[in-house]
């Protein structure tokens, strides 16, 4: 959590029975079951609530490799990156993020859409989301509309230079 508290822990399914229930479960040790409510937190914000204070931005990737993507390429002294574990963000968090000081949030989730017409359902979806909360802070999305990335990628995948062009052509909502 913000506090650095260990609140959850999710486990990836890997065997193709597993799939069927899930691709991500709770994990069981023992007799714990160890799983949260995705929608009241954000992967890593513990440790990048001072960055976000400082460069008044926030950026909001789907999974939790993004955030230590973010820091290996542009250094810990330098991450704004948290992870909302999925591709939907709720209002808690985007609270989460304006408590930390963010101005500014951009919404990095992975490239979806196969077809042109999937692409632009994919497209309306991120734009809805800024639209819903854009009345709180300055709300934006990345589109990869020079297709840097493949299907399924996060914007970070390809490395800086391209998650620097990507986050620099972001589309910000007015």
């Amino acid at each position: 959590d913000i506090s650095g508290n260990l609140i959850g822990i999710r486990g990836r399914a890997l065997n193709e029975s597993d799939l069927l229930i899930g691709k991500y479960m709770p994990i069981q040790i023992e007799k714990n079951i160890y799983s949260h409510p995705l929608m009241y937190n954000l992967y890593g914000l513990n440790l990048v609530k001072e960055n976000i204070q400082k460069y008044k931005m926030a950026i909001v990737a789907e999974s939790e490799k993004s955030p230590m993507q973010y820091a290996t390429m542009f250094g810990m002294d330098k991450n704004i990156c948290t992870a909302c574990c999925g591709s939907s963000f709720h209002k808690y968090q985007l609270d989460l993020l304006i408590s930390c000081g963010a101005e500014r949030v951009l919404i990095a989730f992975d490239k979806e859409g196969k077809t042109r017409q999937e692409q632009e359902k994919y497209f309306i979806k991120l734009q809805n989301i800024c639209n819903k909360y854009k009345n709180f802070c300055q709300m934006g999305f990345i589109y990869d509309s020079f297709n840097l990335l493949n299907l399924k990628d996060s914007p970070f995948d390809k490395g800086a230079e391209i998650a620097k062009k990507l986050i620099n052509q972001g589309v910000w909502i007015k």
